[in-house]
């Protein structure tokens, strides 16, 4: 009797240290921007790059109105950082960490990045009626929407 062999497929080693699959880890190398507050923090001083900006608004479904909206920038200065190669400031990019952290809540909740974009663009009756996506221009709206998150996570009718 010869061994039975179950899968062509090749078998895959478990890679310590493989990268997550977190927006968070896409834009500031770090698994949950909670994970890793000082390097966030560090980032968020340097200043994000565009080029990680346009993953968050892929991300999101933003276009480049809605983007700069929510970074708390104008269209005109978003686009004359893109053209001279400059990055946000830190607040803006605080904004875009603010946008990261709950994306990544978003797809931990509803168990992928599909599904979590969708329902941050949907309008929700628990926020009067308001797409959760549309509550993160301010601190306070975002803990609303996490809060929102917690309790669909823990099966509470909202």
């Amino acid at each position: 009797m010869g061994v039975r062999q179950l899968s062509e497929a090749p078998v895959r080693p478990f890679r310590l240290g493989a990268t997550p699959s977190s927006l968070a880890w896409r834009v500031f190398r770090v698994p949950t921007v909670e994970s890793d507050p000082v390097r966030v923090r560090e980032a968020v001083a340097r200043g994000v790059t565009l080029a990680r900006v346009k993953t968050v608004a892929a991300a999101y479904g933003f276009n480049q109105a809605e983007l700069a909206a929510q970074l708390g920038l104008t269209v005109r200065t978003l686009d004359r950082k893109r053209k001279a190669g400059e990055r946000l400031g830190a607040k803006a990019s605080d904004n875009l960490a603010r946008l990261v952290r709950v994306f990544d809540r978003a797809v931990e909740v509803l168990g992928e990045e599909g599904r979590a974009g969708r329902w941050l663009q949907t309008a929700n009756p628990a926020l009067g009626g308001d797409a959760p996506r549309a509550w993160l221009f301010t601190d306070a709206g975002t803990t609303e929407v996490l809060r929102v998150l917690g309790r669909l996570e823990h099966g509470v009718f909202s």
